[in-house]
């Protein structure tokens, strides 16, 4: 499993990548980064307010929502697609979104 990281350095953030052979089902350290990008997402006011709406909601569909932790995330995956194809979604932030879709579809139950 490929897992994603990012970490800041002096007020910069480099985007660290880690390969484990152990596939245990661990979706901690996937959530913990999933969350780490939404709440930059819609913590950034240069961000139109809707996509920092929608962020905030995929935050609350993956912790609050019902289900296994598979539905959740798809719940969440599903509300980040819509909003990618909106053309006022900024370019660095619809590679973002796509990052967050990758992590969130390695999250099983």
């Amino acid at each position: 499993m490929i897992y994603f990281q990012l970490k800041n350095f002096n007020n910069e953030f480099f985007l660290v990548v880690s390969m484990s052979d152990d596939d245990n089902g661990d979706n901690g350290q996937a959530i913990e980064q999933i969350d780490f990008m939404l709440k930059k997402i819609s913590e950034n006011n240069t961000v139109p307010r809707n996509i920092r709406k929608c962020a905030d909601e995929a935050l609350n569909d993956l912790h609050n929502g019902k289900g296994t932790p598979a539905v959740r995330a798809s719940n969440a995956i599903s509300r980040l697609e819509d909003v990618s194809i909106d053309p006022n979604c900024p370019v660095h932030v619809r590679t973002q979104i796509y990052r967050i879709v990758s992590l969130l579809e390695t999250v099983r139950d």
